[in-house]
């Protein structure tokens, strides 16, 4: 395998007490990851994710075992503590660590690892809990980062899409590559994307258990365009049930809460495949489960599983950072325009799509969006104003 400057850069820094690598979509950051687990020999290798679904897809792309943070710290939800309190043993490699929030790295930190690698897109969404633990490192702390500035899809049409996004400039409307498709349609308001979408679904040109519908909002029910409303709608139009009814057969579902003895994540998705008599679902994982050492294709939810379970023809970005689907339909309305749409939470929708990405609803909303920072103060950067007032102060007194 020939490694390009930085890639070898960013393994070499691996070496060290702490290093971060960074980079968009399709620079190699999970071919370093494998690089650096195989040359690992003073300690003991840990892959680790924040969310399970975000450690499915890295097992997957890898070939190597990965578990949540939550997981190799033994987490207690009754207690809400970590029950393992030594990390010295591992070196910690966090991929998606732009999803990680102060709590839980400062978790990490407390527990003392032998060395620890973070690896994650600048880009993407700052974690939806307190702080922003890897955009700060990157931010203020360059001499731990290594950044892989070469793409190896930079002529496919999402890449291209993507990148000109990041770099907060309006994407081309249309754009096909010898793999990818990028696509904008000016669908009109929520009532009229909402019916769009309805139809295509109604067409079949959707596989949900590879593609997926993106919204900004959970919402509700009586609210187009949303989350709540997408999936009630095409439920009933692939599989019609009564009021009561929350799951049948083929459904697809997530679920929305942590199991570690059932490998069932928040952000872990699959399709119903059997309901006994008693009610029970009978799932199949987007990817296999893996329960007490044992591979499964199927297992049986009990019930307290099944309450923290929801339908998932549409998610939120936010529910689906951390996974990759064939196909993606990202929704961009004008209500949202104000507080949801804007630059890293497009960029992350957008990078979900592996095959094609279509951008539907309101075009100036999305143009507005791609333009717009939003930014998440932290300690961090309250901090680092405060010695940038310094600064000036002091230039002000000469």
């Amino acid at each position: 395998m020939k490694l390009n400057k930085k890639q070898i850069k960013a393994i070499e820094q691996s070496d060290s007490p702490f290093s971060v690598i960074t980079g968009g979509a399709g620079t190699g950051k999970t071919t370093i990851i494998k690089e650096i687990v195989r040359n690992i020999s003073d300690s003991i290798p840990a892959l680790v994710c924040p969310t399970g679904k975000a450690a499915a897809r890295l097992r997957e792309a890898s070939g190597i075992a990965t578990s949540t943070i939550h997981s190799l710290m033994r987490y207690n939800f009754n207690s809400g503590t970590f029950m393992i309190n030594d990390l010295s043993p591992y070196t910690l490699i966090i991929d998606e660590a732009s999803m990680m929030d102060s709590w839980l790295f400062s978790s990490i930190i407390d527990r003392k690892p032998h060395r620890i690698c973070l690896a994650g897109d600048f880009a993407q969404l700052p974690p939806v809990g307190v702080g922003s633990p890897f955009h700060d490192v990157v931010q203020y702390y360059p001499e731990f980062v290594t950044t892989l500035d070469i793409c190896y899809r930079n002529t496919e049409a999402i890449f291209k899409a993507a990148t000109a996004i990041r770099d907060f400039i309006i994407p081309l409307p249309y754009d096909k590559s010898a793999n990818e498709e990028w696509v904008m349609g000016n669908t009109g308001n929520a009532e009229q994307t909402e019916e769009k979408l309805l139809e295509i679904v109604r067409k079949g040109i959707i596989d949900f258990e590879q593609d997926i519908i993106l919204v900004t909002r959970n919402g509700s029910v009586d609210t187009p365009c949303t989350r709540a409303s997408l999936n009630q709608k095409i439920a009933n139009i692939l599989l019609p049930r009564d009021k009561k009814t929350k799951f049948v057969v083929g459904d697809r579902g997530i679920c929305e809460k942590n199991f570690s003895g059932y490998d069932m994540w928040n952000g872990t998705t699959f399709t119903v495949t059997a309901i006994d008599k008693s009610g029970a679902l009978f799932i199949r994982g987007d990817i296999p489960f893996c329960v007490d050492g044992q591979e499964m294709k199927e297992q049986k939810l009990p019930k307290e599983v099944e309450k923290e379970c929801k339908l998932a023809y549409a998610l939120t970005v936010h529910k689906s950072q951390g996974s990759q689907y064939r196909n993606v339909i990202f929704c961009c309305m004008a209500a949202d325009s104000y507080m949801m749409l804007y630059n890293s939470l497009i960029y992350t929708a957008v990078t979900r799509a592996k095959k094609i990405c279509y951008v539907m609803g309101d075009s100036a909303s999305f143009f507005n969006g791609v333009l717009k920072k939003r930014e998440k103060r932290t300690i961090i950067d309250l901090l680092a104003l405060t010695e940038q007032k310094k600064l000036e102060a002091m230039r002000n007194l000469k």
